[in-house]
């Protein structure tokens, strides 16, 4: 996992809270679906991003496995 800042991890985790629409603690297929969208991505970037970030294989991205995606996304330019 990438070393982050105190600020950095504050501001993934307000990313996190954002795209996890049901309030539920997990990000689904269909949440980083829309997250991609707004990024130019889609459903497929959504698929591969859940099958390479999802350690624990059930289909949704945890926080912690959301922070192994988060520098994936150039917009935020988390700089890591």
């Amino acid at each position: 996992m990438a070393n982050f800042t105190q600020e950095q991890i504050a501001y993934i985790k307000t990313k996190f809270d954002e795209v996890d629409a049901d309030k539920n603690g997990s990000i689904t297929l269909e949440e980083l679906t829309a997250l991609l969208k707004t990024l130019g991505g889609g459903e497929f970037s959504a698929k591969i991003s859940i099958s390479q970030f999802d350690n624990n294989k059930d289909g949704r991205l945890t926080f912690d496995e959301f922070l192994e995606f988060a520098p994936t996304v150039a917009d935020w330019n988390l700089q890591i």
